[in-house]
């Protein structure tokens, strides 16, 4: 396996959540909640994603979905 210094700090960051919430998952989704928040310019909008997944179909099949 590659090691990816990108990918350690995610599963690094991914554990303190994980250890600072001592496993409950109610705890963890509001910590990632607050995160987010915190951080809008390094959250994705998963309806944006959507939106422009479903626009490069229309186009790759030929329909103009503007």
């Amino acid at each position: 396996m590659i090691d990816d210094p990108f990918v350690e700090e995610v599963h690094s960051a991914r554990e303190q959540i994980w250890g600072d919430c001592v496993g409950n998952w109610s705890q963890v989704f509001e910590r990632w909640e607050t995160i987010a928040i915190s951080h809008p310019d390094r959250t994705v909008d998963p309806a944006e994603i959507r939106e422009n997944r479903d626009r490069s179909s229309a186009l790759q099949h030929g329909f103009n979905k503007s």
